[in-house]
């Protein structure tokens, strides 16, 4: 289309011939406002649509784009202005340290399709604010409450909650009982950290027989058989143990059947090694990260050959202050090798040789009909003529686009990060 046919086209000379030379924004068409409105932020549309009410109608097509919203409240009254805005469209809602309960009331009244809310550093001891909450929760399917302040008391506001999937508590200042989880019967995700008295969570467990995911911190062996008799159906596992202490047996979870992915950070390399001999038995582990502390013996790895995604922390592969174990890099390309299914591994703070990399892509291109492109994450790549202490830019320079060039012609087989080379 000519710009002479464009309806909302003006030439200079059109607005000499008809005198008309005070053109306004309020003369532009609603499609040509549309394509000035669709660059404008968030304060910039609430600030424009006060303006007047057709320019209100025109800002109302842009809510979708705040389906998802984070704040810090300083100001509950433009909180409350934005939320009128953008309510109808939000799903996701994250919000930081506020103290007026008018907040929450605003979500009730303008967000009906509110699906998850986390809140960070939030009061909630008041009555007031836990009726509020009580009539928020009662529509979320995901509830997040990080390092926020509560009791007991605030179980009240899990009543009629029908529609609640997902439970995160963490870092509460007074250790909540069973008495918080009391409503609550609809859970298919729990995670819990610093702030349950665990002697007290096995009816918390009966409670939720739809569990899959749980996430939590072990303070006694009683949780781990409590889970294993009242949450078979729990597919997604994290442990953390921070006591130095002796750590809790875990060999039991060997007993979920529904087991696919398992997360563990803290525990000594005895009890994960045995676990792992457990786990191998049945062999329907798909995706396993081994934390610091862990040790994980190699040849206990290996055995889970349904892995679909490995990672490993830790310095049983080496930190970044250390030339790579030669002999480890053999038991990873023999690993590797044998985990077919495997489609990522992620060895955080790991060392790897440039060789390692060119045996892997050799390897992989070997098995290229019989498994899928592989993703690799390290933290270095060691290059053999180069010592760690040798800063030579231009040198460095070469040995990146050497192993940029390799990578990139063996895209199809190996998707690998590093953090640098040297």
């Amino acid at each position: 289309m000519s710009a002479s046919e464009n309806p909302n086209h003006v030439q200079v000379s059109d607005l000499s011939n008809t005198g008309n030379s005070s053109l306004t924004i309020m003369d532009l068409k609603d499609d040509c406002l549309l394509e000035i409105f669709e660059n404008l932020n968030l304060w910039q549309l609430l600030n424009i649509r006060q303006l007047c009410q057709r320019f209100s109608d025109l800002t109302d097509r842009f809510r979708y784009k705040y389906a998802t919203f984070t704040a810090k409240i300083r100001n509950d009254d433009k909180f409350i202005s934005i939320i009128k805005y953008v309510g109808p469209c939000l799903k996701d809602v994250h919000l930081y340290k506020f103290d007026n309960g008018d907040v929450l009331e605003a979500m009730l009244k303008f967000c009906p399709n509110l699906e998850n809310l986390t809140l960070y550093d939030v009061h909630l001891f008041t009555r007031d604010k836990i009726m509020k909450l009580k009539s928020v929760v009662r529509n979320l399917k995901h509830l997040c409450l990080w390092n926020c302040k509560f009791n007991d008391d605030l179980g009240e506001c899990f009543k009629g909650a029908s529609s609640l999937e997902s439970l995160n508590v963490r870092s509460n200042h007074v250790r909540i009982t069973k008495k918080f989880f009391r409503n609550i019967s609809s859970l298919k995700r729990l995670s819990i950290r610093s702030c349950v008295y665990y002697s007290q969570f096995a009816q918390v467990l009966i409670n939720n027989p739809m569990l899959e995911v749980f996430h939590t911190e072990i303070i006694y062996d009683g949780i781990l058989n409590d889970l294993v008799r009242h949450a078979p159906g729990v597919k997604e596992l994290e442990l953390t143990f921070f006591s130095r202490g002796p750590c809790p047996s875990i060999s039991c979870l060997s007993d979920l059947p529904n087991l696919k992915s398992l997360a563990i950070h803290g525990y000594r390399g005895q009890e994960v090694n045995l676990l792992l001999d457990n786990l191998s038995t049945k062999n329907i582990i798909e995706e396993l990260t081994l934390g610091y502390d862990c040790q994980p013996n190699m040849e206990a790895i290996i055995k889970l050959t349904n892995l679909k995604k490995l990672k490993l922390y830790g310095d049983e592969l080496k930190d970044v202050v250390r030339l790579p174990d030669l002999q480890k890099e053999k038991e990873l390309l023999n690993l590797i090798n044998s985990l077919k299914k495997l489609k990522k591994i992620n060895l955080r703070r790991t060392n790897v040789t440039f060789e390692f990399v060119k045996n892997l892509i050799k390897m992989l291109k070997q098995q290229a009909e019989s498994r899928s492109k592989l993703e690799v994450k390290v933290s270095f790549v060691f290059f053999e003529d180069c010592l760690p202490e040798y800063e030579a830019s231009v040198f460095m320079k070469d040995c990146e686009d050497k192993l940029k060039m390799l990578l990139a012609e063996n895209k199809q087989v190996l998707e690998f990060r590093y953090y640098e080379c040297r």
